[in-house]
């Protein structure tokens, strides 16, 4: 870079910039650098605070309260995140109302998509569901799958879970089923459709077997379905890594047979090939197949079912509840399935002289989560009063090996508790106590003696000891 031959500086006159850089001790590449990025020489010597660097794409912001170079700038000066005020002018905000000289916008609430219930008009789904006091997000995600209005917030009856394509109801998940003698309910279909078929992990090699009565494609779509839902397996578990890692077309499925003459056959089928290939120690079979794995077969009145989830299915329960009701809540194979009302404990709750029909009534009355009264009150043994929040929680004891501190200001029955009642961390007060402070000294009661005061009173008692 050309500059003229003196430079003057602070009354002293240069032959160059390596002559002014030498001066001061500054780096010449430095003071080039910054002269050209338009410092002044004083800043570029290091001698006065650098100038502030905004980003490239900083805004500037002509406000009411003063001008600033960069969004920065202004949450340095009004305390506001700098996030918050980036975000508020991305949604279009004035300078002013950005930075909180002036009052934010007013709303304009969105308009979607309209909703006519009980011949009643909604401007979109959100007003809808907020009326009828109902989840947004469920209440939309009901009119999506095709339900009416009044079945989605609960006026009518839900619509039922299986259907066929003119949307008449289906009593079971399956297309078509058979019932045997004893009463079971299997799939029934064409003869040459009750396929058993391998998926095979081409870079382990290791496979899983199955049975289908749709198209093997078909069968290989929901096995990938299931992995984007989340479904935990060891086959699902492979496939969702092979995902990640770019190897889905590793994973193919192939048709072992297809001679099954009904759906028991074909079970039978499973259970052989599974134990013939050994997929559930050397591939990603979890069970024996059939009937015999993870399945339980479930009579519900008078009628046998291979599985709770066909169970479920065929009396409209969702499954998960179905599957909780028998095997935590208690219930009779009828109370799960809707066919006989339940009557139990919970059926009517007594608090403070008032009843409620259900545990989880009263806990929305008392602004608990349900779930977690329900553990305080089962699983930890509370009183219900306590569980509710009317009462404190009962006495936590505390561990074992836990430190009793006996101070001035009271007695604490662990590091932890002196430290949320006294507002120091638990690792300063442990370190205290190991360095031979005393219980006030450590809670900060009392002031801490000197170090030659303490290891002398530590020295005589270790000589004490001796002594004894």
């Amino acid at each position: 870079m050309k500059r003229r031959n003196a430079i003057k500086f602070r009354g002293e006159r240069f032959a160059s910039l390596k002559d002014l850089a030498a001066r001061f001790d500054a780096h010449y590449g430095n003071l080039v650098r910054r002269l050209n990025a338009g410092w002044s020489t004083s800043q570029a010597l290091g001698l006065s605070r650098a100038p502030g660097r905004n980003a490239h794409n900083a805004v500037n912001l002509d406000t009411s309260i003063g001008k600033f170079s960069s969004a920065r700038d202004a949450a340095r000066a009004t305390g506001i995140k700098e996030a918050t005020i980036v975000a508020r002018l991305a949604r279009g905000w004035s300078p002013d109302q950005a930075v909180g000289a002036q009052s934010p916008p007013k709303r304009n609430p969105k308009i979607g998509r309209s909703v006519v219930c009980e011949g009643r008009k909604f401007q979109s789904v959100s007003s809808f569901a907020d009326f009828y006091r109902q989840n947004r997000i469920r209440t939309r995600k009901r009119l999506d799958s095709g339900w009416s209005p009044e079945q989605a917030v609960g006026l009518e009856p839900r619509p039922p879970r299986y259907r066929d394509q003119s949307g008449a109801a289906r009593d079971h998940a399956w297309t078509d089923k058979q019932v045997l003698e004893d009463g079971s309910i299997l799939p029934r279909t064409e003869q040459g459709h009750y396929r058993l078929y391998l998926i095979r992990d081409a870079r382990s090699a290791k496979e899983y077997v199955g049975i289908t009565t749709s198209g093997l494609k078909d069968r290989l779509r929901g096995h990938w379905r299931s992995v984007k839902t989340g479904r935990r397996s060891k086959i699902h578990n492979a496939m969702r890594k092979a995902l990640a890692e770019g190897r889905r077309k590793e994973f193919k499925i192939e048709l072992l047979r297809n001679d099954a003459r009904d759906f028991r056959e074909l079970q039978l089928q499973e259970i052989q090939a599974i134990k013939e290939r050994d997929t559930i120690g050397r591939g990603f079979n979890t069970s024996e197949g059939g009937s015999i794995g993870t399945s339980k077969p479930t009579v519900v009145d008078g009628k046998l079912f291979p599985s709770r989830q066909a169970a479920a299915e065929h009396f409209g329960v969702p499954a998960y509840k179905f599957n909780l009701r028998l095997s935590r809540l208690g219930y009779s194979p009828e109370e799960a399935a809707g066919l006989v009302e339940r009557k139990g404990a919970w059926l009517e709750v007594v608090v403070r002289g008032k009843r409620y029909s259900s545990f989880a009534k009263v806990a929305d009355h008392f602004g608990i989560p349900h779930k977690t009264a329900y553990a305080r009150f089962r699983v930890y043994g509370w009183s219900l009063e306590q569980a509710l929040g009317l009462r404190p929680p009962p006495f936590k004891r505390p561990p074992i090996n836990s430190k009793v501190l006996n101070t001035s200001i009271g007695k604490f029955y662990s590091i932890s508790e002196a430290a949320r009642r006294t507002g120091l961390k638990s690792g300063t007060i442990a370190s205290r106590l190991r360095a031979g402070w005393t219980h006030d000294e450590a809670v900060g009661a009392t002031p801490p003696r000197a170090n030659s005061q303490r290891n002398g009173s530590a020295h005589g008692s270790r000589t004490r000891k001796k002594r004894d």
